[in-house]
């Protein structure tokens, strides 16, 4: 039996004085007094790693294409240009391409990239050449060991000439290199980290001195905790590649991962302040306020492939949304604010809606026109006639029928009941809708209205909580390129399946958006055609009959409807 491999050592940081490894050598005629002339590269950290050099490319290309996975603060990067052929001319070089002893441009590979920040208040997007170096097309080193020493060396540059220029996400240092040197004869590796400092010329060329916190940001302190976090990420991913890890979500199914963060940046912008600090409820403002945004962005983009519009524009064809179970009311309100026409409607009032939007249109006296209701949904078609009993239908099903599900009178409540009916092309939304997430995709084909539906807490078609059944394989398999969490069987996963299974059984061909938000109930279920072909799935109420009792029946809803009816009046009181 062979023994488990040993634990590979931590990082290990370099002493201030330590030789560099990475040798930059003078371009053709300079001069080598000049300053200017050939960068020093300061080794930071090395850490021992186990992946060979295609996985450390791998890697390398995926941090280039994701920056965000480096640093927290950025967004994404948008490829401005790459090249493996230096005829193709790229856009505004940093000061120079620096050349190295011992290896070579790999295929003369380079990508300049544009670094996207979450926060544009606080910094503004920049350029950088990312470039590629190995030696594994020319003479190989070797080690102590006479074992042959493959390099791969992957070099960032910001395109800036000063430390005061370098944005807020990026390390104080003109250039960023990545060292990693394996050794095939015994499969193991080593990942070092390079800083090339500012030289003194270009902190004096600043017209104002240095301030306190651009001085800290350039002590070797703080670019050594930068340097060891950078090395640790990469080892890390590394490993990871060399295991075989799969991607767990696979985001921007639907619309564009540029399009959503940008409308994101600006609805930040321009609401995230104010309605953090007007916050009336008890709960988190931070978490609501941004996680909001965050639906609206997405919804927002999603509307304009749905029905068109240009240059940010609110389509002129929008048909009006309805948030159902609307809860603080929030997300409407930002979407009203944006020209998206719409209202939503929960079972309890909450205190947010006078500042949302209801103080101004109760001016006019007209409850109608409020952007946000108390109203208790219950679909007319649950409700009992008065030739009905309190119990059973009076007529017997036909044999080998099933029965459908009971019909109750509904105890006056003193509050608005919602029918469940819905103005014919309305776009649904439920946003943890909780017991209203199951009726949502059905509602909304018997009205003609397309949805996103963002599960939550599971509950079914009584309203009651319930353990939804795992997902079948072929359920399993079809989430699977989406989330591996999707795929699994744990309790939100066999929610999020049962309420697929009910919108399909509906006749919804339902796609998937695993939504950038601080949540982890983050699953949008978006339901705009029919599974059949194009068009919107038509929908008769006996066929809803069908759908309800194949998915265990809906008896009690209107029970659970009256009893919170019940408990709302009382809590108002």
């Amino acid at each position: 039996m062979t023994a488990p491999a040993a634990p590979l050592p931590g990082p290990e940081e370099y002493s201030h004085d330590a030789e560099p490894l990475l040798t930059q050598t003078p371009e053709a005629g300079s001069d080598p007094e000049d300053e200017n002339g050939p960068w020093t590269w300061a080794p930071m950290w090395h850490r021992a790693c186990s992946f060979d050099p295609d996985a450390f490319d791998d890697v390398m290309q995926n941090l280039v294409r994701n920056p965000n996975v480096l640093s927290s603060w950025l967004f994404r990067a948008d490829i401005v240009a790459q090249s493996t052929d230096e005829a193709v001319k790229l856009p505004t070089s940093p000061p120079i391409h620096p050349s190295f002893d011992g290896i070579v441009r790999a295929n003369e590979r380079t990508i300049v990239r544009r670094l996207i920040p979450r926060n544009t208040m606080r910094d503004k997007p920049m350029l950088q050449t990312c470039l590629f170096y190995d030696n594994r097309s020319g003479e190989e080193e070797h080690g102590g060991d006479g074992d042959s020493v493959e390099r791969s060396l992957v070099v960032y540059l910001p395109h800036v000439t000063n430390p005061a220029d370098v944005p807020f996400y990026h390390p104080k240092v003109q250039g960023v290199g990545f060292l990693y040197d394996w050794q095939p004869l015994t499969g193991t590796g080593t990942l070092s980290v390079h800083f090339s400092f500012f030289p003194a010329s270009a902190s004096a060329s600043i017209d104002e001195p240095l301030d306190a916190e651009l001085g800290k940001k350039l002590s070797r302190p703080i670019l050594s905790r930068v340097a060891l976090s950078l090395i640790n990420t990469v080892c890390k991913h590394g490993a990871g590649k060399k295991s075989g890890y799969v991607k767990r979500v696979h985001h921007d199914q639907l619309v564009p991962q540029a399009r959503v963060q940008d409308r994101y940046t600006r609805l930040k912008e321009k609401h995230a302040r104010r309605l953090v600090e007007t916050w009336l409820e008890t709960t988190d403002p931070a978490k609501h306020v941004f996680e909001d945004l965050s639906i609206a962005a997405f919804l927002i983009e999603l509307w304009a492939d749905m029905y068109g519009g240009e240059d940010g524009q609110v389509p002129a064809a929008f048909p009006g949304f309805v948030d159902v179970g609307c809860g603080n009311g929030l997300l409407v309100h930002i979407l009203n604010d944006e020209g998206y026409k719409g209202w939503g409607f929960d079972a309890r009032k909450r205190r947010s809606w006078a500042q949302y939007g209801n103080s101004a249109h109760n001016d006019t006296g007209d409850d109608a026109v409020l952007p946000l209701k108390e109203s208790l949904l219950l679909p007319s078609f649950l409700v009992a006639d008065d030739e009905e009993s309190d119990g059973e239908r009076e007529r017997e099903p036909e044999p080998e029928v099933e029965p459908k599900p009971k019909k109750v009178k509904l105890t006056p409540t003193g509050l608005p009941i919602h029918d469940g009916t819905f103005p014919s092309g309305s776009f649904l939304i439920a946003n943890h809708a909780d017991e209203l997430t199951v009726w949502t995709p059905l509602l909304a084909a018997l009205s003609g209205c397309t949805f996103i539906a963002i599960p939550c807490c599971s509950h079914n078609f009584t309203g009651a909580k319930f353990r939804a059944p795992p997902p079948s394989s072929a359920s399993k398999e079809a989430t699977a390129s989406v989330s591996v969490t999707l795929a699994s069987s744990s309790t939100y996963a066999s929610f999020v399946e049962w309420v697929v299974s009910v919108a399909e059984a509906c006749g919804w061909k339902i796609e998937f958006e695993m939504l950038r938000i601080p949540s982890t109930r983050n699953v949008g279920l978006v339901g705009r055609t029919h599974r059949q072909g194009s068009g919107l799935p038509p929908l008769s109420i006996e066929q809803a009959w069908d759908v309800i009792n194949k998915f265990g029946g809906a008896h009690g809803f209107a029970d659970n409807v009256a009893k919170l009816a019940s408990e709302t009046k009382k809590s108002s009181h």
